[in-house]
């Protein structure tokens, strides 16, 4: 069984309750995920500091 399978049987043993709340879980890690911040200039500073 591959990870997707094994996601898709865990929320099938879940309760309807309990998924819900999984649900919100997952789209809120995928968004996070996705957010990508470009780096301002003291981000730039401390990365060249630590170089």
């Amino acid at each position: 069984m591959d990870k997707k399978e094994h996601i898709i049987q865990l929320i099938d043993d879940m309760l309807e309750r309990k998924r819900v709340f999984f649900t919100n879980i997952i789209e809120a890690l995928k968004s996070y995920a996705e957010d990508a911040v470009d780096p301002d200039e003291w981000d730039l500073e401390m990365m060249n500091d630590k170089k």
